[in-house]
């Protein structure tokens, strides 16, 4: 996830997990504040945003763009996807000889440190290594 400073310097952090609403109109990522200040104090005050998603098996990489971004304390319902979502990517990055110890480690956050930011996206990019990297893709198009 990205953000711009007031000084116009570009500021990231790792998401930890990303969740979409029902009407499938609005992005939530829980992040950890302690290793996000810098992000969470540019959206304090630009709400814009951009945020990469990659699929650690095949590469397959989108960019979301937003304008409205909004710091929230996390819910019960954010903190508990937490787990299944770090068993999930262990899982997958097994096959890479990643140890599970190490995806503990690099998702590990104190319950009481996680906030979400949340967004709307209006642009969406492929951002896959290869030719059509960069190319937009028109929002509500089902990826494959």
């Amino acid at each position: 996830m990205a953000a711009v400073t007031e000084q116009s310097r570009p500021t990231l952090t790792r998401g930890l997990v990303c969740s979409v609403n029902e009407e499938r109109t609005r992005v939530r990522i829980l992040l950890s504040a302690s290793r996000s200040e810098q992000l969470l104090r540019a959206l304090a005050c630009n709400p814009l945003i951009a945020a990469v998603f990659s699929n650690p098996e095949d590469n397959k990489t989108l960019q979301l763009k937003g304008v409205d971004a909004e710091i929230a304390e996390a819910t019960e319902e954010d903190r508990a996807l937490l787990a299944p979502y770090i068993q999930t990517f262990a899982a997958k990055v097994q096959r890479f000889n990643v140890q599970e110890i190490f995806v503990r480690t690099l998702f590990s956050c104190e319950p009481d440190d996680l906030l979400t930011v949340s967004f709307t996206p209006i642009t969406a990019f492929k951002q896959t290594p290869g030719n059509s990297a960069g190319d937009p893709i028109p929002l509500g198009v089902e990826l494959s």
